[in-house]
């Protein structure tokens, strides 16, 4: 078996055998989340923009996460740095490129190379948390971050963009 696909192996059990199961996370419900991002983000714009706003970016979340706490997914892709661990000279020929792989955590799939340190992979850990913080049923954290280091503003074109049959995302929520 390829290296690779071994270290690929490994980690997939490892994520199974310490992330959180279904009892320790929840579904955040859509308008709680918009009620927490309102008061967290504050922009000078009129109620219509920010409910628009916010419609687009928790239509995308919903999308990625279903909004469950406990999700935590990892994602690999081939290394493109040349300086990583490898060399073209080792003798063994069943070496492989390294990969580099990256977590998303959390209702907010807040990721582990930019947000939080999960141990796995080096971060900036720009919110000074543990990812294993986002991955559970307290989103006040993941709120802090999400805001702090404007990762909504990341969201909000991605996947609801200008869809107009998400246009009223949020409308059941009323004010």
């Amino acid at each position: 078996m390829r290296l690779g696909a071994l270290l690929l192996a490994a980690l997939a059990v490892l994520v199974l055998v310490l992330a959180p199961g279904p009892a320790d996370g929840r579904t955040v419900g859509t308008c709680e989340l918009k009620k927490a991002l309102s008061d967290a983000i504050k922009l000078h714009i009129s109620t219509w923009h920010q409910d628009y706003l916010l419609d687009r970016v928790i239509c995308t979340l919903e999308r990625e996460s279903a909004l469950n706490t406990s999700l935590v997914r990892f994602f690999g892709q081939e290394s493109e740095n040349e300086e990583d661990d490898y060399s073209e000279d080792d003798d063994d020929n069943d070496h492989e490129r390294p990969h580099m792989y990256f977590g998303l955590h959390g209702a907010l799939q807040l990721r582990d190379d930019f947000h939080c340190q999960s141990g796995f992979r080096t971060s900036r850990n720009y919110c000074q948390k543990d990812c294993s913080d986002f991955a559970n049923d307290d989103i006040t954290d993941d709120i802090n971050c999400f805001v702090m280091s404007e990762s909504w503003r990341w969201n909000f074109y991605t996947r609801c963009g200008y869809d107009q049959e998400t246009l009223y995302f949020l409308y059941q929520c009323g004010e």
